[in-house]
């Protein structure tokens, strides 16, 4: 009985017309066998008419709001694959972000202390530092979870900070430490630490130390911070759009 439910206004008019059509039936027999007054047939007929015009406004406009009902669910079910593909993109491109990172970070635990990293870690070349996307794309979740957008833009700003700090420990040991070191003799041979120390500017040396400091200092909140959005992120999709699969990949 339910699928037949929506279609009840249009049984009722039907049911409501062929009532009329009785009575107007009926009482124009009526009518002409000199039962009734000849007055009356000019009240029926105009009480037929009023409740043909009623009954047929009455049928249009129910059928005219199904339609409009039936265009604001679509629309609204556009609208929710659309955000629901917004949001894949993001936990996408956020999965890419923590692999990137993740990576970085595998290659820096090979170096035990800040003097490894400072000065025998080579630069990384090949770092996909573009990996970014607009959190505009996913503005309409300021209606479920602001606080949500607001720290995925935070981290967001955090991998590009953390981008910016290899970058820097790259340029800096390839333009300015590398070549120092290299007209110093402390390439191709073993050299330690404290010969390096010893004999490499101050400026150089310390900056080589303080970049390698801040590029680990950002990378490690970075990573933590950023898989923790990943999760809460992905929890809201879930629960906010049921009927679509959401991408879930643990980063390397």
């Amino acid at each position: 009985m339910k699928r037949f439910k929506p279609y009840l206004p249009e049984f009722l008019g039907v049911f409501i017309a062929l009532m009329a059509l009785n009575i107007w039936y009926f009482s124009s027999l009526a009518v002409s066998e000199s039962i009734l007054p000849k007055t009356y047939e000019y009240l029926i007929h105009a009480t037929t008419v009023a409740m043909g015009a009623f009954l047929g406004a009455f049928l249009a406009f129910k059928f005219n709001e199904q339609i409009e009902a039936k265009r604001i669910a679509h629309t609204l079910e556009r609208d929710k694959q659309r955000e629901a593909i917004c949001i894949q993109k993001a936990l996408l491109i956020m999965v890419r972000q923590l692999n990137a990172l993740g990576n970085l970070k595998k290659t820096m635990d090979n170096f035990k202390t800040k003097q490894a990293l400072a000065f025998a870690m080579p630069a990384q070349r090949n770092f996909y530092g573009d990996i970014y996307f607009d959190v505009e794309e996913i503005s309409f979740l300021v209606g479920k979870s602001p606080m949500l957008l607001f720290e995925i833009s935070v981290e967001q700003d955090s991998f590009v900070q953390t981008v910016g700090s290899l970058e820097v420990r790259n340029e800096f040991f390839l333009e300015k430490v590398n070549p120092t070191m290299e007209a110093l003799g402390l390439n191709n041979r073993p050299a330690s630490y404290q010969e390096i120390e010893a004999r490499l500017p101050y400026p150089l040396f310390k900056g080589a130390i303080d970049g390698v400091t801040a590029l680990s200092e950002n990378l490690t909140q970075t990573l933590d911070r950023l898989e923790q959005k990943r999760i809460e992120l992905l929890q809201l999709a879930r629960q906010e759009y049921p009927n679509f699969q959401f991408l879930d990949v643990e980063s390397a």
